[in-house]
């Protein structure tokens, strides 16, 4: 019984900090929409959380040095999410 307890906090933390982080990045964007007008909402939301991702991908001590992300990885995990997103690999680095 004390397993489906701690299961259960685990779930509720983590989809509180989900929650937390998608309520972030959407204010995130529509701030930043605000201050440029030729950005698209939905483009910064992938974009902002790819990155914060990435870095989590990166900093993680769970994941091993040669399964973390490279540049092209995360360029071409962004391809085709979105038709305003096109990185290009000058721009990534």
């Amino acid at each position: 019984m004390k397993k489906k307890r701690r299961r259960h906090s685990f779930v509720h933390r983590t989809s509180f900090i989900l929650s937390f982080i998608n309520s972030f990045i959407q204010v995130f964007g529509q701030h930043y929409c605000v201050k440029n007008p030729s950005s698209n909402v939905d483009t910064i939301f992938i974009l902002a959380f790819a990155i914060i991702m990435l870095n989590t991908d990166l900093h993680s001590r769970n994941i091993k040095p040669e399964k973390k992300m490279r540049l092209e990885q995360f360029i071409k995990n962004l391809r085709g999410k979105n038709r305003y997103i096109c990185i290009k690999r000058k721009y990534a680095i």
